[in-house]
């Protein structure tokens, strides 16, 4: 598996591409803590990698499913999380050895697209028990407005 997840800059000279498709583990790419959030589920990807100037270019898609709580009950709900263009780029010369993880940038990929708060159906059940906890809004009916006399 870690030779999936890494690039040997070498066998992309003369103009070659690298196009591999795989299902990974989430522990391949997760940290023990993260990995709650991944539990039960794989993660797909398919990368096709070139170089291009004096660039690395990968071109992925990611697709893989997350458990998160939802914020109000705190009952697990399962999340889609589909990157259908991912695309990163790097200097060669700031590649050492010529040796490339994706790794961290998979890893990065994936959890930048977790929602920040997900609620069971859009508008939790137990919403209304913790109503009285949460701050409303007045309306305020009189507002200043600085530029209402020019």
């Amino acid at each position: 598996m870690k030779d999936i997840l890494t690039i040997y800059i070498d066998r992309l000279s003369g103009h070659k591409q690298e196009t591999l498709s795989f299902t990974l583990e989430p522990s391949s790419l997760f940290d023990v803590e993260e990995l709650g959030l991944f539990a039960e589920n794989t993660i797909s990807i398919q990368y096709q990698v070139y170089i291009a100037s004096d660039f690395l270019i990968i071109n992925a898609q990611i697709h893989t499913c997350t458990s998160l709580p939802c914020h109000i009950c705190n009952r697990c709900l399962s999340q889609k999380i589909n990157i259908p263009q991912f695309y990163f780029t790097q200097a060669l010369e700031e590649i050492p050895h010529k040796v490339f993880s994706l790794k961290p940038i998979f890893r990065e990929a994936i959890l930048l697209q977790l929602p920040s708060m997900v609620e069971c159906e859009g508008n939790c059940p137990e919403r209304s028990a913790i109503k009285k906890y949460m701050k409303t809004e007045k309306a305020s009916t009189a507002s200043y407005h600085p530029f209402a006399d020019l």
